[in-house]
């Protein structure tokens, strides 16, 4: 006996074609997300191999030394007491600090960045191999 032959309805016809869609746009956005890990992996290594300073700047004047002079206010330690490295008015010296400090925040807002992209994609990938294996019992 043949088997008779449904005309999809047009709500039907819309799944079927919203799902076709879906299914080829996949591919598309997984690479998409891979390629944005594989550069925010690339510019931290970059920033890294620059050189990092996590501090704040604090800038006084100085009546000995006549003049604005930046030193650099670093994290507590184990002590509780926040380290000091007096930088000075050196333009080189000032620019090099302030710099570091400005790729120190980039790499930090980077990390971030990766880090919800990395639990995104663990969880878009459980939810994919959950579709793949409820789609694998409709094949013949």
């Amino acid at each position: 006996m043949k088997r008779q032959e449904w005309a999809l309805t047009p709500a039907l016809a819309e799944f079927v074609d919203s799902f076709s869609l879906l299914a080829l746009e996949l591919p598309g956005r997984m690479a998409a997300v891979c390629v944005e890990i594989e550069q925010i992996e690339a510019r931290l290594r970059v920033l890294a191999n620059q050189g990092l300073i996590r501090a704040i700047p604090d800038w006084r004047m100085s009546r000995k030394k006549k003049g604005i002079h930046l030193t650099l206010i670093y994290p507590a330690d184990a002590t509780g007491k926040r380290p000091r490295k007096y930088i000075g008015r050196d333009q080189v010296k000032v620019q090099e600090a302030l710099e570091a400090i400005e790729r120190a925040d980039e790499y930090d807002r980077l990390t971030e960045r990766l880090y919800r992209l990395m639990t995104n994609t663990v969880a878009a990938s459980c939810d994919v191999s959950k579709i793949l294996q409820s789609l694998s019992s409709y094949q013949h």
